[in-house]
């Protein structure tokens, strides 16, 4: 279970979001996906949350960056 709330609003907003953005694509292409390792981490620990929950912001920039269009005027 989930219990820091930066971790817990990001998976929030990719449940929300994720049909939106997926019913959006006209191209066809697949969605863009990041891995997030946490195998190395002791969730138990403050220090262990606070490494996953930057790994998992870094996360959604990437994806949510490779979801823009970059040819807008």
């Amino acid at each position: 279970m989930i219990k820091t709330p930066l971790s817990a609003a990001l998976i929030a907003l990719a449940a929300i979001t994720a049909p939106v953005h997926a019913s959006a694509r006209t191209d066809n292409s697949a969605a863009p996906v990041r891995i997030v390792d946490a195998s190395d981490l002791d969730l138990t620990t403050a220090d262990g949350k606070a490494t996953f929950d930057r790994r998992l912001a870094a996360a959604v920039k990437v994806v949510c960056a490779a979801d823009e269009p970059s040819d807008l005027p």
